[in-house]
């Protein structure tokens, strides 16, 4: 289910053994599945987000205050789509 896959990547970016790398791939795949779901579990998924804003990572509070702006955008203008957002390298 949608909560399900939401928890298990909340579970990884709490892992204390996950490195930053890993974690920006998750706040990635975090973004691109909030298209996908619909507003279903939007406020999960901002919510998950929204911790990283503040983390002593640049890399990470980076991406999460990008990706926080990307779905107000996108709850604003409905036409607007995140499917186009490059995976990272």
């Amino acid at each position: 289910t949608e909560k399900s896959v939401l928890d298990l990547l909340d579970a990884v970016l709490q892992q204390a053994t996950t490195v930053p790398p890993t974690k920006v791939v998750v706040l990635t795949a975090l973004v691109k599945l909030a298209d996908r779901f619909k507003g279903s579990h939007a406020d999960d998924i901002q919510r998950i987000l929204s911790r990283y804003g503040t983390n002593i990572n640049a890399e990470l509070q980076a991406r999460s205050c990008e990706y926080n702006q990307l779905l107000k955008v996108q709850a604003a203008s409905p036409r607007y789509q995140l499917q186009a957002l490059p995976s990272q390298p």
